[in-house]
């Protein structure tokens, strides 16, 4: 810390970090904001017509102005500090819902609410710090920047880290009165945080979520070997589960879980109705090298007693299911091999798991045999206990396939071309109700996979951030004979949350909210 002093003027100035004041920085912006502060007032002494030279009779008030705000705090009492007023200069915005007339976003350390009409104002209607969501942990472990919001009704759901890393806090915000939100439930749940965000599917496609919502349920996926391990030795055996958490009673919120039935894998979770599906897959005993998948859809209607319906074997893993239909779209994966000269040519015959075989010991270059993973769409017509193939689709070998969303009778698959130097492009598959797959490409020119891209489906449109250069556009999907490709905004920062607040987009960047709208 610099102490700058002045005998005639009538203040002192500090320059601190917010982490050796610990004022705003650690608790608005979660020790991440650089801070400076000063005491304004009359000066102290007989001079100053303050003889105790206390600062009683001065009205002192110290000052700290930061990259997110200024706030004063009178000081007459310098071993309790209290604060008189504070002034946002920034709008801190991680991530965001909407709740009928008001957003509600989180960031820092602070949940504020703001207008829908206008979301990204800095001084918002109503502020709750850390202390409020967190009123047992130190200043700087209330941290909301990576948590999870969710809303039904009036009450807002927050699922965050807390200092235990195998715990995970829950805050209840009743909303009801924007200017007045109070803070009706907090309770730390024994799951890791890790579990909000963890989707370990290994070398399968990337769909659904580790959280879904129904209604006032929220369903989490845990398992036992998410994250990483130096050594592949020590991973646990996997296993898997569901944590429930029932908010019907907001005062009174309740915490389940429920096993899901054994595999070597699970995919990310997916909701129709009260009905949560997930696919999982299986080694065969005699070959470990192919494996059996599995549909399981656990129905959550009463949280306190899910009910856990028969499996269905199904060709691949769940990419997305259609509701009004019972259709299902699946990834098949098929171990393929051909011949090739050399390694580099395997690397772009095959872009997920190629492996070169030389003829000859070390010849790298030389002649060989090539084994790579093809993928194939398939569209399943759903039963209560099997399943019916309908209609499949290929994907071309070279293609990476990195996640998949799903829409309103179509999913749209982000893709890495492999053989084209990495070219990024959106794969629309459709017809899921009509029973026939059709299938069309949208390239993504100029986009920097390593960035990215952000997606975010809404029925027959994706929303897509592409975060090289930041920008929003929208795919439009309804024809998929005449994709529409549009770009809506540029964006001022890296994006790190996007949802929708009817036909506007909210483009949450950290330390700013950008509300683009998306309509036709």
């Amino acid at each position: 810390m610099s102490i700058l002093f002045s005998a005639c003027a009538r203040w002192i100035v500090l320059a601190a970090t917010a982490a050796s004041i610990g004022l705003a920085g650690c608790e608005r912006g979660a020790g991440n904001s650089n801070q400076t502060g000063f005491i304004s007032g009359n000066p102290t002494g007989p001079r100053g017509g303050d003889p105790a030279g206390d600062g009683s009779a001065s009205g002192e008030r110290l000052v700290a102005v930061s990259d997110v705000g200024v706030e004063a705090f009178g000081i007459e009492d310098r071993g309790a500090p209290a604060k008189v007023a504070e002034f946002a200069l920034a709008t801190l915005a991680d991530s965001t819902v909407a709740v009928d007339d008001i957003v509600v976003r989180i960031g820092g350390a602070s949940l504020e609410i703001a207008p829908a009409a206008s979301p990204g104002l800095a001084e918002p209607i109503a502020r709750l710090d850390g202390a409020a969501l967190y009123t047992d942990a130190p200043g700087c472990q209330r941290y909301l920047g990576n948590a999870r919001i969710f809303a039904h009704g009036q009450h807002v759901y927050v699922l965050a880290q807390t200092g235990n890393a195998a715990f995970t806090r829950l805050a209840i915000v009743d909303v009801g009165d924007p200017a007045a939100p109070r803070v009706v439930a907090q309770r730390d749940l024994p799951f890791s945080p890790g579990a909000l965000y963890a989707n370990p599917s290994g070398a399968l496609v990337s769909a659904g979520d580790s959280v879904v919502q129904a209604g006032s349920t929220l369903v989490i996926r845990g398992v036992s070997d998410d994250g990483y391990y130096a050594f592949e030795e020590d991973r646990p055996p996997h296993e898997a589960w569901l944590d429930l958490l029932d908010l019907s009673d907001p005062l009174n919120p309740r915490h389940s879980s429920v096993a899901l039935p054994d595999g070597a894998g699970h995919t990310g979770l997916q909701l129709d109705g009260t009905t949560v599906l997930v696919s999982r897959w299986t080694p065969l005993p005699d070959d470990p090298s192919r494996a059996r998948f599995y549909l399981d859809r656990i129905d959550v209607a009463d949280p306190s007693s899910p009910v856990v319906r028969a499996p269905v074997n199904v060709p691949g893993s769940l990419l997305a299911f259609d509701g009004a239909s019972s259709r299902l779209l699946t990834t098949d994966y098929e171990t393929v091999e051909t011949p090739v000269v050399g390694r580099e040519a395997c690397a772009r015959a095959f872009a997920s798991n190629a492996a070169f075989t030389p003829a000859a010991a070390g010849d790298d270059a030389g002649p060989g045999v090539c084994r790579g993973t093809r993928r194939t769409l398939k569209l399943l017509d759903l039963g209560d206990t099997s399943a019916q193939l309908l209609d499949e689709s290929p994907v071309d070998d070279t293609a990476v396939v990195m996640k998949a969303l799903a829409g309103e009778n179509r999913a749209f698959l982000s893709v890495e071309d492999a053989g084209h130097d990495g070219r990024s492009s959106i794969l629309v598959a459709g017809g899921l109700q009509e029973g026939s797959l059709n299938t069309a490409t949208q390239e993504l020119a100029g986009f920097d996979p390593s960035y990215g891209p952000l997606l975010l489906a809404d029925g027959a449109r994706l929303l897509v951030v592409d975060n090289y250069w930041p920008t929003l556009s929208v795919l439009d999907a309804t024809d998929l004979t005449a994709l529409s490709f549009e770009k809506k905004s540029e964006l001022p920062g890296y994006v790190y949350h996007v949802t929708l607040s009817g036909e506007r987009a909210l483009c949450s960047w950290g330390y700013g909210l950008e509300a683009v709208d998306v309509g036709p």
